[in-house]
């Protein structure tokens, strides 16, 4: 997509839903869901085509944690690393805190009575970004997250000098928050990302090009999600607006939109405000699980379009039969690689974040005890954390000779144990443990969590 002239595009994006070292900074839901659905956007050669590199809570490899360290380091390699004809970007999905009229973003490692030693000053990335001989540099920050305190604060709002301080003039910026000062960054539950979030990434896919030139610059982006996220808030009774200024010289292009056979490829999120083609019925689904039956790892490598396809249909429609009829096809069929399992797995885990989902799951033996089998035998650190998400999601349906075995291989995996990933929904799963199991060993998995 870039050529000589436009120079090289890279992007730094951090997302921290743990924060591992100070319980009195509260956990985020969705933040790494954003810069992972994020980042395969931007690192797409036909839409982003940005060198990303991407930090985030819920990995294993401690090179690529969200902590102060690799956050800085990261900061001044993208700006130091940059020529003229250059376009970066940085995007922090966290907390963001004032504390003795200084602003900080909060890497994981933070804690809340050393913020001056363990965070990162707002005024710290702007200085940085600012110095780099990039002439297109824009930020995007979404740290001000509604039901998240800090510390003894029961409130998080952007205030004056965030604000102020995020948006002081510094020419060939173009700067993206989520929320005006004053207000606060809403979860959107029903689709697993913040609502802010939600809609850059659906933009991002596509809804952004209103003049169909298949170009989405950064002002685009901007007005759709302005738009989206007004009417949301309105149905939801919230106040949430995004802010945007743009000190740039000449269009900066966000994403282009691909075209496939001439035909713009389908929305990951929208599909079920658009009208819906044939190609995602019933039928669809269940033709795509017997194609990935037979897929090896490169072909599936090779196909990432057939989970966001298979995941946008299951987003319309009659959603929860749907997603009735993918999971007992799913439990039936026997996949070539594993990979083509473990990645429909991620899909499994955001559809039981439904209500009426996690009920039929309930009642239905075959598919409960599939996902527990899953679970107790998980083969690798990432399978382990996306399995665990899912039993968490599914504790209210789970007996207590289920939960007994469940708490029991928790001890006698090491994957599961030893899974950063799955680290966040194990807190879960050993609490509602605790009146089934006794204090003593109640007290012995903690400790292990902690150890």
């Amino acid at each position: 997509m870039s050529d000589s002239s436009e120079g090289q595009r890279r992007a730094l994006l951090v997302g921290i839903n743990h924060y591992y070292l100070d319980d009195t900074i509260g956990n985020l839901q969705y933040c790494v869901n954003d810069v992972v659905e994020l980042d395969e956007i931007l690192s797409n050669k036909l839409r982003g085509d940005f060198s990303t590199q991407l930090l985030h809570s819920e990995i294993d490899d401690i090179k690529q944690r969200p902590t102060r360290s690799n956050i800085m380091a990261l900061t001044s390699l993208l700006a130091n690393n940059s020529e003229s004809n250059d376009s970066i970007l940085f995007y922090f999905a966290g907390h963001g805190f004032e504390q003795d009229g200084v602003n900080y973003l909060l890497p994981a490692d933070a804690r809340e009575n050393v913020l001056s030693e363990t965070a990162i000053s707002l005024r710290w990335v702007k200085e940085t970004l600012s110095r780099s001989l990039a002439r297109k540099k824009f930020m995007i920050m979404d740290a001000c997250h509604a039901g998240a305190a800090i510390g003894r604060s029961q409130s998080v709002h952007m205030t004056r000098s965030f604000h102020e301080e995020m948006f002081s003039e510094a020419e060939g910026f173009a700067v993206l928050s989520s929320c005006k000062m004053g207000q606060l960054s809403h979860d959107y539950p029903e689709t697993n990302h913040g609502a802010f979030s939600y809609y850059l990434l659906e933009g991002l896919r596509g809804l952004a090009d209103r003049d169909g030139d298949q170009i989405i610059t950064v002002p685009d982006a901007n007005k759709y999600v302005s738009q989206k996220l007004r009417e949301w808030s309105l149905s939801r009774g919230v106040q949430q607006n995004p802010t945007f200024e743009y000190r740039v010289s000449g269009d900066f292009i966000f994403v282009r939109i691909p075209t496939e056979g001439g035909a713009e490829l389908p929305s990951k999120f929208d599909i079920a405000d658009m009208a819906i083609a044939p190609a995602y019925d019933v039928s669809y689904i269940t033709k795509t699980l017997d194609d990935l039956s037979f897929m090896s790892f490169e072909d599936i490598n090779s196909n990432r379009q057939l989970f966001e396809n298979l995941r946008a249909s299951l987003s319309s429609g009659d959603k929860v039969t749907k997603i009735k009829i993918f999971l007992t096809k799913f439990v039936r069929t026997r996949f070539s690689d594993s990979e083509a399992k473990e990645r429909l797995m991620s899909i499994v885990a955001s559809v039981t974040e439904l209500k009426e989902v996690k009920k039929w799951i309930g009642n239905e033996p075959l598919i409960k005890q599939y996902l527990l089998i899953e679970f107790t035998t998980s083969r690798n650190f990432d399978y382990a954390g996306t399995m665990a998400h899912i039993i968490r999601n599914i504790l209210p349906v789970l007996s207590d000779d289920e939960l007994r075995e469940i708490v029991g291989s928790i001890e006698q995996n090491d994957q599961i144990l030893n899974s950063f990933k799955a680290r966040a929904y194990l807190w879960s799963i050993i609490d509602a443990s605790k009146y089934i199991v006794s204090i003593e060993r109640y007290k012995d998995l903690m400790k292990l969590l902690t150890g």
